[in-house]
This record gives structure tokens, C-alpha cells and sequence, in this order.
């Protein structure tokens, strides 16, 4: 039962639903040119934010950047004439910045997307992938959908899974075959598995991220080369400093900043993800009171309660002390890695529990600037930093002529306080412009969505789909009788793609299966079905 219940919590850091056939609507044509007029601008690609400043946007892409005609500094020909046709949003007593780009999330369902807009959340990189995800990246690219733009990892290459050299190069061309952004580790490869799988990738031109591998010393990985992001500045103390006998030792800090300096690695920090598990510890019930994770998913926070929370199943709260000394510890390490000119990325490592999409993001500016960061350095890592190391087309993280239209509006000045981020004023993402009230509509469509669900949340549990599916069949038939649905397609593709990811791939048939018969209009209900049933033969 122990275990059948950690596989399940664990496996929501991965699971992925199907397209619900009620998804979010196409956002309306905007007309074709915005001007963001007389703003203080934060282009990021350079410190500072000039005041009076105008950026037009035509399309998806910026199309003019300059000093505004009212700023007073400048003269008629060098200011940016602003088109008689254009959605004029004036700026004055606000801020623009690029879009804040969070490179670490695991997406399970696909009603999140509108919650990471509405925290300013305009690029999200998914670090645990299906072919689903493949999907809902180009729906996202074509516009069909409303939300981030997204990159995605595909499965994890590593053990069981991946074992020997040859195994894991197999992964490797069929993930890039399938056209996955990136290859993810998570997990123990031996060494000449990894040494494969970097020369691979390399070859086929994906970057490799995530974990270092377990079962080899940091040194040996950089070493060898090809890892390009450490996904968690918490993955040093398991290859590094805890192998070293050094847990937790300050004066062992500058050695391993050098080492990683001198690969040229880049560091994730995701404090906020581990600073949440000391609190769930001591008062669970506490942290899933905080308001925030009301915008969590019934499924979510039935996963992240007990019996089901995994943090609550492995530690007593003996261990709360050990693991906040820990937390403190990281800090100082990300500190001194700043301070030697690592290069900091921000992600947040949501939906592990109780991190919430885009919320998240703020927070991690904080724990940032905690760390020494000033507001700009820690808004760097969000912006310019993030899209440097992701290398989209059009570029995303600054404010530049041919730049993605992926912009935040502020009524407040995040360079005063970095909290400012969540004074939205509008979000634009694909050159598409919401305004806060626009955002805020979506997060009410989204919640009513969810809220028709919460009851059957509760009816799932590890052993069995058996309780869940015969709720729903119950509520279908109070459904056909005149009732309101009870759920949409979303629900119980998320539910079968977590059993998948469990590795109870048979209770993931039971419930995707009955999502065809719910849905037999959906070719997505169909392909999530026939994925799962591919599992079993296997």
C-alpha cells in the first residue's frame, strides 16, 4: 500500500493529459499593431530602465523600441512614431519588462496553462515529457490554444529505463526523432551510459539537463562533458558534497563553485521547491490552507494530502531541522555561485507539492535576491538569462527589435522591490494582449472547470480506479438526465496519465478508456489510450 501510494504521488511530477474537447477557446484578433507608449522600459539585455520610452508590437514579434515623442530628451526624428491605426496602452506610471520564463515545470494538465499567463508567465520549459506535450506545443505555436509559449523534455534517460550504452542512445535518437527541445536526466546511469548519451546528444543537437546522474561524483560528469543545466542547486550536495563527506560544510563551498565555474554549467536554483517541504512536515493542513494553492487542481491537492504526500511518507518531523539547515545551506551556495559569475537560471519545479504554477515564479525572485541578488540580477535570471540558454526563434527574454512579442506590464517598480512582479497590469504573450481583467476571467473559467471535479478527486487512490470510474459513470447518467457535466476531458486523462507514469499502466487503460467513451469525438482521448495500451503489451 506504502509504496503503491509514493509511486502515485511521485508519478504527478510527470503525468500529462490528452486535449480536453471543451479547451480554451482561440484568443480574439487583436488588431495588428499595440504600442506600449511612454513606459519605463526594462529591456534586460542591459541593466538600468530609461522612463519614456515606446515599444511597438506588430504580430508576434516587436517591431520598434525607442524614447517616446512626449519623453522631453529627444527630437521629433528620433522618437518612435506611434501608427495612427494602433492599440495605443499608455505607459505612463508603468513599467515594462519581457515576459519572466519559468525552464523548470511539469505540466499535467493543460488547464494550468492560462494560470502561468496570469502570473506573467509567458514561456514555461516542461521538463518531464509525453507525446502529448508534443501536441499542446504546437497548438500553443499556432495559436489554438491560450497559454505560454512551451518547450518540452521527453521521458527521462536514465535507469531503469535506459541502462546500457546502447539503450540509452536508442532513447536519445528517438526522442530527437520525435522532436523533443531537450534530453533529461533524473536518475543513476553509469558512466559509459552517460558518456554515450552526451555524445549523442550532441550529435543530434539536443542540450542534456536535469539531474547528475546518481552513482557518479559531480567532478567525473563535468568532467566528461555535455551536461548543459543543473536542474536544482540542491543536486551539488548529492554529487558533491555528501559523497565528499562535506554535508553541509561551508568551507568546502569555494572548491565546488570552482569546479563548477570552470565546466561552464549552468545552475537552476529552484529554492522555492525545496523550501516547502520542511512546512509540509511540520503542519501539512497549514500548507494546504495558503491561499495560493487554491489555484492547484482538485487532483493536485488530492496528491499532495495525506495519505498520498510523499514528503509526509518519508520524513518525521525530526527531520524538519535537518532540512531547513539544508534549504539555508543551498542559499549560501547559490550565493557564492552568483558571486563567482555562474550563471543562475530561474525554475520552480512545479506541481511538486505545494508548488504552485506561476505563483511560484515571484516567490523564486525573492529567495533570489535573499541570496544576494540585486532586483535586476534576479529578474535576469527570469528574462534574458533563461532565453539565452533556451534559444527560441524569435528570441525570448528581452525587449529588442525582432524579440517575441512576450512582454509584462507593471504598475509598480520591480528594481524598487522584486515582489512588484505581481502588480499586473496586463500580460502580452505571442503578441496576443490581455489585460488583467482578461486574465482574471480565464482563472474563473479555469476554477469552475475544476470545482465541477473535486468530488471525484477524492475517489482516486492507488490500489484501484474501480470507486473513481464508477462515480463517474454515475454522473454521467445524472448528466444524460439533465444535470451539468461532470467533468471535462481534461480530468481523466490527467488521472490515467498519472497511473502511467506510476507504472501501473493496466488502471491507466480502465480510465482512459473510459474517457473514449465520454469523449468518442476526441482523437486525443483515442492517442492517450492507445499510448497506455501500448505500456501493457510492453
Amino acid at each position: 500500500m506504502t509504496t503503491l501510494r509514493v509511486r502515485l504521488f511521485a508519478a504527478l511530477v510527470g503525468s500529462t493529459p490528452g486535449a480536453a474537447q471543451d479547451a480554451t477557446p482561440i484568443a480574439r484578433p487583436m488588431p495588428p499593431t499595440i504600442a506600449f507608449v511612454d513606459v519605463t522600459l526594462l529591456p534586460m539585455d542591459r541593466e538600468g530602465a530609461p522612463p519614456h520610452q515606446t515599444v511597438i508590437v506588430s504580430g508576434d514579434r516587436i517591431v520598434a523600441v525607442g524614447p517616446s515623442r512626449s519623453s522631453g530628451t529627444t527630437t521629433a526624428d528620433d522618437a518612435v512614431a506611434v501608427p495612427a491605426d494602433a492599440l495605443r496602452i499608455e505607459g505612463a506610471g508603468r513599467w515594462l519588462l519581457p515576459g519572466l520564463i519559468d525552464n523548470h515545470v511539469h505540466l499535467f494538465d493543460e488547464r494550468d496553462l492560462p494560470l502561468h499567463l496570469a502570473f506573467g508567465v509567458t514561456t514555461v520549459r516542461n521538463l518531464k515529457g509525453t507525446p502529448w506535450h508534443l501536441e499542446l506545443r504546437e497548438e500553443l505555436r499556432r495559436g489554438e490554444r491560450i497559454g505560454p509559449r512551451l518547450l518540452t523534455a521527453g521521458p527521462y534517460v536514465n535507469e531503469p529505463d535506459a541502462r546500457t550504452p546502447d539503450e540509452v542512445e536508442a532513447a536519445v535518437r528517438e526522442q530527437a526523432d520525435l522532436g523533443y527541445d531537450c534530453i533529461k536526466i533524473h536518475g543513476r546511469l553509469q558512466e559509459e551510459s552517460y558518456e554515450r548519451l552526451v555524445a549523442v546528444a550532441e550529435e543530434v543537437g539536443l542540450p542534456v539537463v536535469g539531474h547528475v546522474p546518481r552513482g557518479l561524483l559531480l567532478s567525473t560528469v563535468l568532467a566528461i562533458g555535455g551536461l548543459s543545466e543543473i536542474s536544482h542547486v540542491e543536486e551539488l550536495l548529492y554529487s558533491h558534497f555528501d559523497p565528499l563527506g562535506n554535508h553541509n560544510d561551508p568551507r568546502a563551498i569555494d572548491a565546488c563553485v570552482a569546479l563548477v565555474k570552470s565546466s561552464g554549467v549552468r545552475v537552476t536554483a529552484t529554492l522555492v521547491a525545496f523550501e516547502n517541504i520542511a512546512p509540509q512536515i511540520d503542519d501539512l493542513a497549514a500548507v494546504l490552507a495558503r491561499p495560493q494553492v487554491a489555484y492547484l487542481p482538485p487532483l493536485a491537492r488530492r496528491l499532495f494530502s495525506p495519505p498520498f504526500n510523499d514528503y509526509v511518507q518519508r520524513f518525521s518531523k525530526n527531520d524538519a531541522a535537518a532540512l531547513r539547515t539544508s534549504r539555508e545551506f543551498q542559499t549560501r551556495l547559490v550565493r557564492a555561485l552568483h558571486e563567482a559569475g555562474v550563471s543562475i537560471l530561474l525554475g520552480t519545479d512545479c506541481m511538486i507539492p505545494v508548488v504552485v504554477p506561476g505563483y511560484a515564479v515571484g516567490r523564486e525572485l525573492e529567495n533570489l535576491v535573499d541570496s544576494g541578488f540585486t532586483p535586476w540580477q534576479a529578474l535576469a535570471a527570469a528574462t534574458v538569462h533563461n532565453g539565452d540558454f533556451l534559444g527560441t526563434s524569435p528570441p525570448i527574454g528581452r525587449i529588442a527589435v525582432d524579440g517575441a512579442a512576450d512582454l509584462l506590464l507593471l504598475d509598480a517598480d520591480p528594481l524598487a522591490d522584486v515582489a512588484a512582479v505581481r502588480r499586473i497590469v496586463g500580460v502580452m504573450s505571442h503578441g496576443t494582449w490581455r489585460t488583467r481583467a482578461m486574465l482574471d476571467a480565464l482563472l474563473a473559467q479555469r476554477q469552475a472547470g475544476c470545482a465541477r471535479e473535486a468530488k471525484l478527486a477524492t475517489l482516486v487512490n492507488p490500489e484501484s480506479p474501480r470507486m473513481l470510474l464508477d462515480a463517474v459513470r454515475e454522473a454521467s447518467r445524472l448528466e444524460a438526465e439533465g444535470a451539468p457535466p461532470p467533468i471535462d476531458e481534461a480530468f481523466l486523462t490527467s488521472v490515467g496519465q498519472v497511473y502511467l507514469s506510476a507504472r501501473l499502466p493496466q488502471f491507466a487503460v480502465e480510465v482512459l478508456q473510459r474517457n473514449v467513451e465520454l469523449f468518442p469525438q476526441s482523437p486525443a482521448a483515442k492517442r492517450r489510450l492507445a499510448e497506455a495500451q501500448a505500456r501493457v503489451k510492453f
